[in-house]
């Protein structure tokens, strides 16, 4: 067997085996790369699912803080409609000369 007859098969098979090497490395550097893609999706997923469940949450409390706002809104009102008539009232009785204006002594 000559050098020539063995020569081109080993160089061959080195080759293969340089080639599989690097494509080896490669794809461990890409599945390495994809895993800490996953775990960022992953953490991500959670993250938002965080932020719906705060989103809800802050909707309720709007929700809840315009019902109350409507509330104490009426309330408002019916508290200065009550105020209205006192001061109606306290007027009625200054001219009817049944208080004094600053509310101390009785004109009988």
């Amino acid at each position: 067997m000559s050098l020539q007859d063995w020569a081109i098969p080993a160089f061959m098979t080195a080759l293969i085996g340089v080639v599989g090497y690097l494509l080896n490395r490669s794809i461990s550097q890409i599945d390495a790369k994809l895993s800490s893609t996953a775990t960022s999706v992953d953490t991500m997923r959670a993250d938002m699912n965080t932020m719906k469940l705060d989103m809800n949450g802050y909707a309720k409390l709007s929700e809840y803080q315009e019902k109350r706002l409507v509330m104490l809104e009426t309330q408002n009102a019916s508290l200065h409609r009550s105020v209205g008539s006192f001061d109606k009232f306290i007027a009625v009785q200054v001219a009817l000369g049944k208080v004094h204006p600053l509310g101390d002594e009785t004109i009988s």
